[in-house]
């Protein structure tokens, strides 16, 4: 279904970029930094270049298993490599004027007046999954059955999607703090929502050519359409969490344990 609305597929014949892209400094090219990502603040390009270089490495690592190649010894801590997933701590902290420590907390908006907490879970279970991936390529047997693999393959095709997802979440920001402060007129605000959706769907165009099976990549998608955002910045609470690199405060750490809780009560009693 999806994959006919995002229109024609691009040709999977598109460059090939080697396997020392995989080890090559952390930085973004400067095709990617167009109007929109030149319009964000300096935390949110961090983000932005986060989740660029995560769908390079997808792809770059997908090629790889396609072509039954082994992937390259790459240095970094376990979790962490071959797929980027370096330092996400330090995404969701900022430092204030006074130089005190604020944690940032991210939430999905339609219309800047209800928010969906959901996002910052979200976010948890995607640099989750990445880390989870990580480790088991690079600790398990390189020999993989073929249930395995097309396992693997299914996950790859939807952490390669939900970065695009998120690169168009917080490439948000900047009309998202506009609408918010009053500082935009109706038909700016549509211009700017409207170049937002169609940088969206011509990345999942694009993407749709290295995804193995489409359909079920774009079904786990936290969501299908434009979502606004909201940033809320706190100080140090006791009982915050850092779940997956991601922070959560008070209110959302008792949650989250709560949910832990449960999810091991049903695996026992089951």
């Amino acid at each position: 279904m999806f994959s006919k609305f995002f229109a024609k597929k691009a040709p999977t014949s598109a460059k090939w970029v080697p396997e020392s892209a995989l080890s090559a400094p952390f930085d973004i090219p400067d095709s990617a930094q167009d109007e929109i990502f030149c319009a964000q603040p300096p935390h949110i390009r961090v983000f932005l270049a986060v989740f660029h270089r995560i769908a390079r490495d997808v792809r770059v690592v997908s090629e790889i298993l396609r072509r039954g190649a082994p992937l390259p010894k790459l240095d970094g801590a376990i979790g962490s490599v071959p797929i980027y997933c370096k330092d996400i701590e330090a995404l969701f902290e900022r430092a204030g004027p006074d130089g005190r420590k604020t944690y940032l907390t991210y939430s999905y908006t339609q219309d800047m007046k209800s928010m969906d907490p959901n996002a910052q879970v979200h976010l948890s279970n995607f640099f989750g999954r990445i880390v989870a991936l990580n480790t088991f390529m690079t600790s398990s047997d390189p020999a993989l059955t073929p249930v395995k693999a097309v396992s693997m393959q299914a996950t790859l095709d939807r952490i390669f999607l939900e970065a695009l997802f998120f690169k168009s979440f917080f490439s948000a920001y900047d009309l998202s703090q506009r609408l918010l402060t009053g500082k935009i007129q109706a038909l700016e605000a549509r211009r700017d929502l409207q170049a937002l959706v169609d940088q969206t769907k011509a990345d999942y165009t694009k993407a749709s050519g290295y995804l193995t099976d489409c359909d079920q990549a774009f079904a786990r998608l936290p969501m299908t359409s434009q979502p606004l955002l909201v940033e809320v910045a706190k100080p140090y609470e006791v009982g915050q969490l850092g779940v997956n690199g991601v922070y959560f405060d008070c209110e959302m750490g008792k949650k989250m344990i709560a949910h832990a809780g449960r999810s091991q009560s049903q695996v026992r009693s089951a």
